[in-house]
C-alpha cells in the first residue's frame, strides 16, 4: 500500500485552490509580454466546456506543445473537471503512437498542425471561457497526469502524477528557493519535460512568477536572453552549462540557476558562478520520484543534501525514499519507501554521497539509457556471445560516450550496423571493440579496469 505522507497537512488543497482559481491574479503576466493570468484561466475554462458532454474522467488529451501557457491552462482545465492529461517526451509521429497506444487518447491539444488517424486535433486558439466559471474538482490524490520518459529502445515509460505529486512538489520549490512575483524564469529545457515542466510552468503557476517564451540551447541564445531578457531564474541543464564555457557574460539579474538530468561537472559550474556571480542548485531526483535532493557548490557542498520534507533510508547501499511526490505507479514497501536504483554513501545526517547506479541506468545528454538493454541487443547478434556496456567520458569533452565491448566471432562493422536500427540513436555505442574473452576476475564478474583499459587510448 501507498503510505502518503502530507507534509502540508490538510493544507495544500487550500493552497492550490487559491494559488489557480484567484480572481486577483487575473491581471498578473503569466508569460511575459503574451499571456495574462486571466487568459490562461479563460482557455482553461474553454477546454472544460469543450469536455462537459463528456464524462471527462473517461477522457483522456495529449498536450502536444512547448507553449507554456497552453500547457498551465490544460493542468487548471484538468483540476477544474476536464480531462485527465498525457505529456509525451517528443512530438515525433512514432511516439506519439505508441503514447496513444499506452494510454487510449483520442484528442490532441496542438498548434502545430499535427496528423494522428483516429485522433481529433484541438487548436489552443479556439478554446475560450468564463474564468469565473472555474473551481477545483479534483481530489489531492486523483492521477490526473500522465507523463512519459524515452528508454533507449525508444519504448516510453508512462509515470501517473496525482495532484498532490505534482503541487506538493511545485509548492515546496516554489517556498524553499524564494519564487515570487517578482522572478522571471528563463528555461533552456522544453516545458514538455519534467523538469522544464516543473520550474516553467507549475512552480509559476503557484508563484505568480513570468516565465520567457523562447527556450534556448544554444551558447549565444542563451547569452543573449540573460543580458535582454533580463531573468532572475535561469533553469537549464548540464550540457549547456558545458558550452557556456569560454563565453563571456557583459551582466545579469540572476539571483539564482538550476542544473537537473545528469550530473553538473564542477569546472562548468565553477565558471557559470564565476562568470554571473550566481549559485547554480543541482536538484537530484527523476521523473517518477520527483526532486529528493540538491547541491550547490558554490556554497561549499559536495554531497547531496536531502530535501527537508523526504524521509529517507539507505538499505544494502541503495537509497530508498518516501515522499509526497513520488508516482503511485512505483512500488513500494510497507512503510511506503520506493528504493531506487542508486548506490549511495551517507554523509552526516541529512546528506549522501552517489556511488553510481545499481541497476545499470544512466543519463546521457539528459536521456535515460539502459545499459542491460543495449547488451541484450547486442548479445543476440550472429556470431555474439557475450557483451559489456560501459560509459566514457568523450574524446570531445562535451558528453559522455557509450563503449561495447563484444565477445565472438563477428565483425565490429556487423555489429555497428545492426545495432543502429535496434536503438535511438542518443543510445548507439560510439565505440565497439570485439575480442576473443571479456576479461573477468577470480569471482566471474567483470573486470571493469581491464576493460575500460581497452578504450583508454
Amino acid at each position: 500500500m501507498n503510505i502518503i505522507i502530507n507534509k502540508f497537512g490538510d493544507s495544500l488543497a487550500h493552497l492550490v485552490r487559491n494559488s489557480l482559481f484567484d480572481q486577483n491574479r487575473y491581471g498578473d503576466s503569466f508569460v511575459e509580454g503574451k499571456e495574462s493570468y486571466r487568459e490562461i484561466l479563460c482557455m482553461a475554462a474553454g477546454m472544460v466546456a469543450r469536455f462537459s458532454s463528456e464524462q471527462a474522467s473517461a477522457v483522456k488529451v495529449c498536450i502536444c506543445t512547448d507553449d507554456k501557457s497552453v500547457m498551465a491552462a490544460a493542468i487548471v482545465a484538468s483540476l477544474a473537471g476536464g480531462p485527465d492529461l498525457v505529456l509525451p517526451y517528443s512530438f515525433s509521429e512514432q511516439v506519439l503512437v505508441e503514447t496513444r497506444e499506452h494510454t487510449g487518447y483520442t484528442a490532441v491539444i496542438s498548434e502545430n498542425g499535427l496528423e494522428i488517424g483516429g485522433v481529433e486535433i484541438l487548436n489552443p486558439a479556439d478554446f475560450s471561457g468564463d474564468p469565473a466559471s472555474l473551481s477545483m474538482v479534483r481530489g489531492l490524490d486523483s492521477e490526473f497526469l500522465c507523463l512519459f520518459t524515452g528508454g533507449s529502445t525508444g519504448k516510453p515509460k508512462a509515470w501517473g502524477k496525482t495532484v498532490r505529486n505534482v503541487f506538493a512538489e511545485a509548492m515546496y520549490l516554489a517556498k524553499k528557493y524564494s519564487f515570487s512575483s517578482g522572478d522571471k524564469i528563463l528555461a533552456t529545457v522544453p516545458p514538455y519535460h519534467i523538469y522544464g515542466f516543473l520550474f516553467s510552468v507549475l512552480v509559476p503557476l503557484v508563484s505568480g512568477a513570468v516565465v520567457i517564451e523562447r527556450v534556448c540551447t544554444f551558447p549565444r541564445e542563451i547569452i543573449n536572453a540573460i543580458e535582454q531578457d533580463c531573468p532572475t531564474i535561469l533553469v537549464s541543464v548540464p550540457v549547456h552549462y558545458r558550452i557556456l564555457k569560454g563565453f563571456e557574460f557583459s551582466g545579469n539579474l540572476l539571483r539564482a540557476a538550476f542544473s537537473s538530468s545528469g550530473p553538473l561537472a564542477p569546472e562548468d559550474g565553477a565558471y557559470f558562478s564565476e562568470m554571473t556571480g550566481v549559485p547554480i542548485f543541482e536538484v537530484y531526483g527523476s521523473t517518477e520520484t520527483g526532486g529528493i535532493a540538491t547541491r550547490c557548490r558554490y556554497r561549499g557542498e559536495t554531497s547531496l543534501r536531502v530535501f527537508d520534507n523526504i524521509d529517507w533510508k539507505i538499505t544494502d547501499e541503495r537509497l530508498c525514499v518516501r515522499s509526497e511526490f513520488i508516482s503511485p505507479a512505483l512500488p513500494v514497501d510497507k512503510r511506503g519507501y520506493f528504493t531506487t536504483g542508486d548506490r549511495v554513501e551517507k554523509d552526516g545526517r541529512t546528506s549522501f554521497k552517489l556511488l553510481g547506479r545499481a541497476d545499470g541506468i544512466v543519463k546521457i545528454g539528459g536521456k535515460r539509457i539502459d545499459l542491460g538493454e543495449i547488451q541484450e541487443k547486442i548479445t543476440g547478434i550472429e556470431g555474439v556471445t557475450d557483451c559489456v556496456i560501459v560509459p566514457l567520458e568523450s574524446r570531445n569533452g562535451k558528453e559522455a560516450d557509450l563503449a561495447a565491448l563484444v565477445e565472438g566471432a563477428v565483425d565490429e562493422s556487423v555489429v555497428r550496423d545492426r545495432i543502429k536500427d535496434m536503438v535511438e540513436p542518443y543510445a548507439l555505442p560510439r565505440r565497439i571493440k570485439v575480442v576473443h574473452k571479456i576479461p573477468r576476475v577470480l569471482t566471474g564478474k567483470y573486470d571493469r579496469k581491464k576493460i575500460l583499459d581497452f578504450f583508454a587510448q
